[in-house]
Order: C-alpha cells, then sequence, then structure tokens
C-alpha cells in the first residue's frame, strides 16, 4: 500500500513538473539588445530591414549606409569606413532604415520578446518637434543596427505608427526576417541607387504615358489621333504588326 501510495505521488509530482516546464516554454521571455547603434545621418533613403548574419553581409550593409559603392572587397586591416566589429559566431545584427524623413534623431527598441517560434522586436522613432517660420523641420535618415544573440527564429520587426504625444502605441508589422534570408522584401539603397531609380520612374512616365500629364479631353484626343496615324501609316507603308507603336499604345508596365 505504502509503494502504491509512493508511486502516485511520484508521478504526480513528474506531471506537476511537466506543467511547469510546458509553461516556461510557453510564456514569452522578455530579452534587451546587447548593442544598439542609431542616428539620423544614414545615406540610405528607402526604407529597409535587413537581418544580418555574417561578415561579408555586415560589410556590404554597412557600405550602403555610408553611401559608399561596392568596388572592392571592404578592408578589413585599415578599416578606412569605420565597420564595426561583430562576432557572428554568437550574435548577428537587425538593421532598420527609416528612409527619408523629418525631426528624427533614430530608433529606440521598445522591446524585444523571445516566442517559441519567434523573436518579436518592436521599435519606434526617436521623434522631435521643432518651431520657426517655416516649422524649423530638420531632414533626417534615421537608422538602427541591434546587435541581438544569434537565434535561428525568425526575427518580426513591428514599427510604432502612432505620432500622438502620449496616444498609445499602434504596432504595424514591417519584416519578417528568416534565418538565411539576409535581406527583407525592401532593400536598402543607397543614395545613387535611390536617384537613379528616381529619375527612371519619371523617365518612364515621360516618355511611355505621357497622356498622364494631360487633361482628360486632350488625352482621349491626343490616343484618337495616334489611332488614326498608325492606321494611315498601316495602310500607306505596310508596316508589320507592332511596329511603328507610339507611346499611347505603348504598355506602361510590362
Amino acid at each position: 500500500m505504502k509503494a502504491a501510495l509512493a508511486l502516485v505521488a511520484a508521478i504526480a509530482v513528474g506531471i506537476t513538473g511537466m506543467g511547469r516546464l510546458f509553461a516556461a516554454e510557453a510564456t514569452p521571455s522578455a530579452l534587451r539588445p546587447c548593442v544598439v547603434l542609431t542616428g539620423a545621418d544614414s545615406l540610405v533613403k528607402s526604407p529597409g530591414y535587413v537581418r544580418v548574419e555574417s561578415e561579408k553581409e555586415w560589410a556590404s550593409v554597412w557600405h550602403h549606409h555610408k553611401g559608399v559603392e561596392e568596388t572592392k572587397e571592404h578592408d578589413a586591416f585599415f578599416n578606412p569606413l569605420g565597420l564595426p566589429g561583430i562576432d557572428f559566431d554568437r550574435y548577428m545584427v537587425i538593421a532598420v532604415f527609416c528612409g527619408s524623413g523629418w525631426n528624427s534623431a533614430g530608433v529606440t527598441v521598445a522591446s524585444l520578446t523571445e516566442e517559441r517560434e519567434r523573436l518579436l522586436l518592436r521599435f519606434q522613432g526617436k521623434w522631435y518637434q521643432t518651431a520657426g517660420p517655416d516649422g524649423g523641420g530638420r531632414p533626417a535618415c534615421a537608422y538602427g543596427f541591434l546587435v541581438l544573440p544569434r537565434t535561428e527564429k525568425t526575427v518580426v520587426l513591428e514599427e510604432n505608427v502612432q505620432h500622438l504625444i502620449g496616444g498609445p502605441p499602434v504596432w504595424k508589422e514591417r519584416a519578417s526576417l528568416a534565418q538565411g534570408r539576409p535581406r527583407s522584401a525592401t532593400r536598402p539603397t543607397s543614395t545613387a541607387e535611390s536617384q537613379a531609380g528616381a529619375i527612371e520612374c519619371i523617365l518612364s512616365h515621360i516618355l511611355l504615358i505621357p497622356g498622364r500629364y494631360m487633361r482628360s479631353a486632350e488625352r482621349q484626343h491626343s490616343c484618337a489621333a495616334s489611332r488614326e496615324t498608325r492606321r494611315a501609316h498601316k495602310q500607306s507603308s505596310a508596316v508589320a504588326p507592332g511596329e511603328g507603336a507610339t507611346a499611347c499604345g505603348s504598355r506602361a508596365h510590362r
């Protein structure tokens, strides 16, 4: 009888211990970044989020941040760009680029929570107010390099998009960065890439769809005239199908 009671007691203790273990695993744990490098003078003009897990990736991201084209391998000995050293056997870097904006001193981490299948990182801008005849706004390209313990879990980034003083936070997911996929869908671009993209966008609108900048009646008249011109041209010179198409007949998106 005593042996049976002892066995029952042991089983109860075991079940209780397992319950506590599972509860501990299911409870998210709060963490803190090991190091945060932040500021408002990045040369990456477009928003982007990057998971960096190697020295090569780190050098590439740092080059973009400094606005320097990668013409050759990073010089680790002289380190002309001041690339911080990271032990990527133990740590990784989450790079946050906020893009061109105003009145920001960088980014701050609101919370870092480890859950069973992911690491949830919530951040927000270090915003401030200015005053003056024109508002006194100061241009900024805020960024943050967040050094975290290396993990195989997906890192989910959420930003507080609520900008009212004293208002409750409103979290919006910005990126989900899995291991082995260092770059998010939005790739950070250097100054030269950003300018080239803007010029290409403007030229494509001017050259491919000039009707966008016309009033509605003018656009319809222009396209109708273009169709008449193409019809007459085909009849007179027997141009092969597809040749001689004007901007109004071309596709803006390929």
